[in-house]
């Protein structure tokens, strides 16, 4: 674990967040948002890599796929495959070396331990990050709230006991969490625009416990360019030490985030 007395804090890595979001430090409980397919997962793994690469020892929990699957899929999008060329293995001699090479790397990845957790109630989430602080990990990033399950819990007392549990691990050890999570479903019928804390599922815990709230967002409409289709907005929906809501906008492209240059936003 790095000495955070000597060293700038964690990163969101590019240049526009961390300029008007702010660096963030220890004890803190971060919650991800994102409508299906707006890029949330990528988001996270995204800083996930860049802060292991600044030598932050990294622990990325998923509980809906494992390592394998994991960088399978990150390598794919890395390697520029498509679906459909995936299906039919259609895809070029380049493309399946830059997958192979990828997927190598993601599997082999320095300072980022990927772990899978299958059928996870908050207890085993709870566990498994006290195991695994023994070794003094700083940063933790949970894929996603939704597959934590426990016997007889209905969803909102369960999400109310995830929260409660992540938060006193962030009061009790020098670690932050970032917690993945979605919308309500029934929250709203137009996905081509962001939503509020109101939507969130389960929310009154995680409005009230969490540090910050981060929500990504993309416009997926079928009549927006390609070019539209990789600008992505991150919304700072809550932020217990600065106050103020903010955004910022910034650019996917093939695997990794980038910042936009004027005249280009």
């Amino acid at each position: 674990m790095l000495d955070l007395t000597t060293i700038t804090p964690y990163t969101r890595w590019l240049e526009t967040i961390d300029k008007k979001f702010g660096r963030f430090g220890l004890n803190k409980l971060i919650v991800t948002l994102g409508e299906s397919q707006s890029g949330k997962t990528e988001f996270t793994f995204f800083q996930a890599r860049k802060n292991a690469d600044r030598w932050f020892k990294v622990c990325y929990i998923c509980l809906e796929m494992t390592k394998e699957a994991m960088c399978q899929r990150a390598a794919i999008k890395r390697a520029a495959i498509s679906k459909e060329e995936r299906d039919d293995k259609t895809f070029t001699d380049q493309q399946k070396e830059v997958l192979k090479q990828k997927y190598k790397k993601l599997m082999e990845y320095k300072n980022l331990d990927l772990v899978y957790l299958q059928t996870t109630t908050p207890d085993k989430i709870h566990d498994l990050i006290i195991d695994k602080n023994i070794e003094w990990y700083d940063l933790f990033y949970i894929d996603n709230l939704g597959f934590i399950t426990e016997e007889w819990i209905q969803e909102i007392e369960l999400t109310a006991k995830a929260i409660r549990v992540l938060k006193e691990l962030t009061n009790l050890y020098p670690l932050t969490i970032n917690l993945i999570h979605h919308f309500n479903k029934w929250g709203s019928n137009d996905r081509n625009a962001p939503r509020g804390m109101a939507s969130i599922r389960s929310s009154g815990k995680i409005e009230n416990d969490a540090d910050y709230v981060i929500q990504v967002w993309r416009d997926l409409s079928e009549d927006v360019s390609d070019h539209e289709r990789k600008l992505v907005n991150i919304y700072k929906q809550k932020d217990r030490e600065r106050g103020e809501p903010t955004e910022a906008k910034i650019m996917f492209d093939v695997w990794d985030y980038v910042d936009i240059k004027k005249p280009n936003i």
